[in-house]
């Protein structure tokens, strides 16, 4: 599990970034200063940072400098502040991205799997794979799937495809492998039983059943999942 340290002196932040990146998939670590956080980041080794600039006593700045004599761990800064010289310390000071308050989640993630995909790309192919392209949202390590904002409700059989086609990346799968994969050895013949799934899947994420944009047949191989991440 990717494990993320959230230093930050507002609670309501805290508690608001913990349920929601816990229901992603993340393990979340609390630090309410930058000495704590410098604590919980030596103990801990997180696999990225969510550190934020204005707090009392040790600022993000200095945080982030104490980070870097230890660790190059991602860190992701976070202001109230939007003008670009914040944004330019930020960067130069060696953090892996920026952004402003408030801010959507959406956003947040799209940008932490940004910056893990280039710094851990391990992490993500064994641990978490999260696909949103704005209007599919996919969550292997939670088992969740969302199409325009709301809740696409698979069944264990669906969801199973549907990951095993994700996990292939864009490489086509072939249907026996996909048969013996999901439902084992002796059905790897029984291609009407892979056609039928396919196509309850596709009514369930497609905007077009007919002209499917996501699962896509690969003639004479079998299927691919094809997405490009926002």
């Amino acid at each position: 599990m990717v494990r993320v340290l959230v230093i930050d002196d507002d609670p309501t932040l805290h508690n608001l970034l913990s349920l929601t990146l816990a229901r992603e998939g993340f393990e979340v670590i609390s630090a309410l200063s930058g000495l704590e956080g410098l604590r919980q980041a030596y103990r801990c080794r997180p696999n990225l940072i969510i550190l934020d600039v204005i707090m009392p006593e040790m600022d993000g700045w200095e945080t982030l400098k104490r980070i870097r004599q230890m660790s190059d761990v991602p860190v992701i800064m976070l202001t109230a502040r939007s003008d670009s010289e914040d944004t330019i310390q930020g960067l130069t000071s060696g953090a892996d991205d920026y952004i402003a308050k408030p801010f959507d989640l959406d956003e947040l993630l799209a940008r932490m799997q940004a910056v893990l995909r280039r710094t851990a790309p391990e992490l993500l192919q064994d641990e978490l794979v999260y696909r949103d392209d704005g209007n599919l949202k996919i969550n292997l390590a939670t088992m969740r799937v969302e199409r325009r904002g709301e809740p696409v409700n698979l069944t264990p059989t669906e969801f199973h495809l549907l990951e095993v086609l994700v996990r292939a990346g864009e490489a086509p799968v072939d249907r026996r492998e996909l048969l013996t994969a999901v439902w084992g050895e002796p059905y790897r013949d029984d291609f009407n039983i892979l056609r039928v799934h396919i196509r309850h899947l596709r009514e369930k994420i497609e905007d077009d059943p007919n002209d499917p944009h996501y699962i896509v047949t690969v003639r004479g191989v079998g299927y691919r999942f094809q997405m490009h991440d926002s």
